[in-house]
């Protein structure tokens, strides 16, 4: 007889091993097989719930510990270990607010990377504020990835599936050139963080800095409101995103109402 640990075990191997979130897949599955022997059942998943909201996790901490739930009994239902998956809930969960970092705020978490003595990470965070990619790209980039002399960045391995190349700034350029001359590897970013450990140094310099309320992708939003404040067109914000749409991009475009007042200036001129 299969048991619900062996299952976990395969669905790992057929699913998640390689994967870019392997590292949480085992976290969550682990969770999973620590506290059942057995298949868990719909009461089992109620009491799980009602446990992982003692831990005080969020609904989407929940969620995904549901999901990962789901995804081993569906193996298990094949592999014949048992007749029929229980229903799985999904939790309501709330939209996460995007913010936009200040000038002063940027500061204060590079400050904070550098005084916590992890200027690869400032190096990092530099990027993210300065290229809008994606932390997943950020994380994938190779040298060979970049120009010559560091003056932009070609992002081959995006979620839209299209490369693109995004210019860099100066501060980013001489960012990358000093980082380059304290590594070898063919990386930027030699720690290759996996996502729990980028979560808990990110954790360490938002509470450095005295700033808890910003994500890592808030960094890409403020690239992109940044760049629509100065009058850059929305297309061309579209193309350095990395957006298969311009319908994506175009919830930025109300922050740039001097489009507006040209707009109806044109009307004065008629």
């Amino acid at each position: 007889m299969i048991t619900f640990k062996e299952c976990a075990t395969a669905c790992y191997n057929m699913h998640w091993a390689g994967s870019k979130n392997e590292d949480e897949c085992i976290r969550l599955m682990e969770w999973w097989t620590t506290k059942y022997t057995k298949f868990p059942n719909a009461i089992s998943v109620s009491n799980a719930i009602g446990e992982s909201r003692n831990e005080g996790r969020a609904n989407g901490t929940i969620n995904r510990r549901l999901a990962c739930l789901s995804k081993i009994l569906h193996v298990a239902k094949d592999l014949g270990a048992i007749a029929e998956v229980p229903k799985i809930p999904r939790l309501p969960e709330e939209k996460t607010m995007e913010r936009v970092v200040d000038k002063a705020e940027e500061e204060r978490f590079l400050d904070a990377a550098h005084e916590l003595r992890q200027p690869e990470f400032a190096v990092f965070l530099t990027l993210l504020i300065d290229s809008g990619l994606r932390v997943g790209e950020a994380l994938a980039l190779r040298w060979s990835d970049l120009g010559g002399i560091w003056d932009r960045i070609t992002v081959a391995r995006s979620k839209s599936g299209r490369p693109r190349t995004v210019p860099c700034t100066s501060r980013l350029s001489a960012a990358l050139s000093c980082h380059k001359d304290e590594t070898h590897a063919p990386v930027l970013f030699a720690h290759l963080w996996t996502k729990s450990q980028l979560n808990h140094l990110w954790d360490k310099v938002r509470s450095k800095a005295g700033i808890e309320d910003v994500r890592l992708h808030d960094f890409r939003h403020t690239f992109a409101s940044r760049l629509v404040r100065q009058g850059t067109d929305i297309y061309t914000v579209m193309h350095l995103l990395g957006h298969k749409s311009v319908v994506t991009t175009m919830r930025y475009a109300h922050l740039n109402t001097d489009v507006y007042k040209d707009a109806i200036s044109t009307l004065d001129e008629s």
